[in-house]
């Protein structure tokens, strides 16, 4: 994995100027930045067979009201995840995302804009932070440079860009 400063993945903010303005100075092109933007951003998918856990659960008066043996764990088989995530290495398919989308995921699907679906590997995880990296092999993808707050001014247009219901997406082609 690439060597990412700390600081930088903790932050994990892309900022992105667009590159036309109005007369009066107004950012007239920040839809051109976002379409730009988009190829970058890609649909992760995460399928987990996880413990149901809950206080009531717990509780011996509750499972013995609900019919439950002391010693039974609640397995939720096949739970699917859905989020997004951010290509920030195209040459090595290093993606940023967040931690609970992939937390405990026996598979992680990714969905690339051309509709390509894509097997992922986990490389890492940082739970505070919420903030993981996992990797895909394929060619032809679009990385988004790193941003650094320390550049942006107060006024500046920055979004936030990303589909985790999938809500963004359209066919390919479009």
């Amino acid at each position: 994995m690439p060597n990412f400063p700390g600081s930088l993945l903790a932050a994990a903010i892309y900022a992105f100027a667009a590159s036309s303005t109005s007369a009066s100075g107004f950012d007239a092109g920040f839809s051109e930045t976002l379409e730009r933007v988009r190829s970058a951003v890609v649909g992760i998918s995460s399928t987990a067979s996880r413990i149901l856990t809950n206080e009531l659960l717990d509780d011996a008066n509750v499972r013995k009201i609900l019919g439950l043996p002391d010693n039974v764990l609640i397995v939720q088989s096949g739970a699917t995840v859905t989020g997004s995530g951010v290509i920030i290495d195209s040459e090595h398919g290093y993606i940023v995302t967040n931690s609970h989308v992939i937390t405990d995921a026996d598979e992680v699907a990714v969905t690339l804009k051309d509709g390509r679906v894509l097997h992922a590997q986990v490389v890492g995880s940082d739970a505070p932070t919420d903030l993981a990296v996992i990797k895909i092999g394929a060619s032809d993808l679009v990385a988004l440079d790193w941003g650094r707050s320390s550049d942006l001014k107060v006024g500046d247009f920055v979004g936030a860009v990303g589909s985790p219901l999938g809500l963004g997406r359209q066919p390919s082609g479009s």
